[in-house]
């Protein structure tokens, strides 16, 4: 597996924080956010939810996260995922439980798994 330098990781990590306000923070009022996938229609707010946990934890694994780190992001995001798929219950959840914040916040302060300590 190709070596990632800490520019590298730094970049991921850019990106991840980019989709982590998009997600969860779009509009925010006081300590409540809302995210791309509230604000869309319930089934194309699913998929975005789907899709962008998915590209969170893609984006962890390249940045060798580890596989603790990987279990609790992906437990966030199917929760929040599955949550979603409720019709404005969901919506309520995905307010309080910002998913894809969460996943991302782990990923940020996580040890970096044994390869990318070897890299």
């Amino acid at each position: 597996m190709a070596r990632r330098s800490i520019k590298d990781i730094e970049k991921i990590w850019s990106n991840v924080e980019g989709v982590k306000k998009l997600s969860d923070r779009v509009i925010g009022i006081g300590p409540v956010g809302f995210g791309m996938d509230a604000l869309w229609a319930p089934v194309v707010g699913t998929a975005y939810t789907a899709g962008t946990g998915a590209w969170l934890l893609l984006q962890a694994m390249r940045a060798r996260a580890a596989p603790a780190t990987l279990a609790r992001m992906a437990a966030y995001l199917a929760f929040d995922t599955a949550t979603g798929t409720v019709p404005i219950a969901g919506d309520l959840v995905d307010t309080f439980f910002p998913g894809q914040l969460l996943a991302a916040k782990a990923a940020h302060r996580q040890p970096l798994g044994p390869a990318a300590r070897r890299a």
